[in-house]
């Protein structure tokens, strides 16, 4: 016969495992498979991909002063470093993670990353573009420029560290997901992102509450106004305004760069192509 007691410790060391499992989320993982030395791991792939397992899962001319005033957080010049570490596998939009992006471009389904807290400057961040490569001599691959897009938060993260997805992971290091150091910059997205903006309206609208997403921008919004009125943005990339619904609206989408395109929004019920976009050579 099976004593009580033993059937209590049982069940307690099932709770455990079941714990474990539930913690041991992408996020949770990481930092386990992060914490092995480079050199511990490169015996175990011949071609970095070949182990890889599955974790989860209104235009018209610009003018030159507009061409001129780059976005200030695009310096080209002005480096950063910190880890590199990775966390995803490929996904087919950004909606999961804290930008909420409802739409990515091809690219970077397959190469986006979180950043720091101090980086993603409340939202802001959500978007744009950077310029990585691996500076760190355990490094298979170094040097190499990978243009990746920021879609996440890292909330443990320091300065200038990035949480890469694992495809983008491999392609700045030649290696499976550890801590390495790297060297990044901001860049540009925009060679990447074709078509439209997108007009996507938020769960839980109602005649008394308006709220949506915009994805498909070829630069980050900066600014948006809704029949000339300012919006509110939240963190998470959704677009507010106080008051009653209207039926149909006016958008002033205003990028980084200062360019400013115009839309017709036809329901803020609806998934709506804008039919805009801005020009790709600010």
């Amino acid at each position: 016969m099976i004593s009580s007691t033993f059937t209590t410790k049982l069940g307690l060391v099932l709770l455990a495992l079941v714990a474990l499992n539930v913690n041991v989320s992408a996020r949770s993982s990481r930092n386990l498979l992060q914490d092995t030395p480079a050199a511990d791991l490169t015996q175990y792939f011949d071609s970095p991909s070949s182990e890889e397992p599955r974790v989860e899962k209104a235009e018209g001319p610009i003018s030159a002063a507009i061409r001129q005033s780059a976005a200030s957080w695009l310096k080209e010049t002005e480096k950063f470093y910190g880890d590199g570490t990775a966390y995803s596998d490929t996904v087919e939009s950004g909606k999961s993670f804290a930008c909420s992006m409802r739409e990515l471009a091809p690219t970077f389904t397959r190469n986006f990353a979180a950043i720091n807290s101090e980086q993603w400057e409340n939202g802001n961040s959500c978007g744009r573009c950077i310029k990585a490569r691996c500076v760190d001599d355990r490094c298979l691959v170094k040097n190499e420029d990978v243009l990746v897009q920021v879609v996440d938060l890292c909330p443990e993260c320091s300065k200038g560290d990035v949480d890469f997805s694992f495809g983008a992971y491999e392609d700045v290091t030649g290696l499976w997901p550890h801590r390495l150091n790297i060297e990044w910059e901001w860049a540009s997205c925009a060679p990447e992102i074709e078509g439209t903006i997108k007009f996507w309206p938020k769960d839980g609208i109602n005649p008394w509450f308006t709220a949506f997403y915009l994805s498909n921008s070829r630069y980050p919004i900066k600014s948006l106004k809704l029949n000339g009125v300012e919006l509110d943005r939240s963190p998470f990339q959704f677009w507010t305004q106080h008051g009653s619904m209207p039926e149909s609206g006016e958008l002033e989408i205003t990028a980084d760069s200062g360019a400013v395109v115009k839309a017709q929004v036809k329901s803020f019920w609806d998934t709506q192509d804008l039919q805009i976009q801005f020009p790709a050579d600010i």
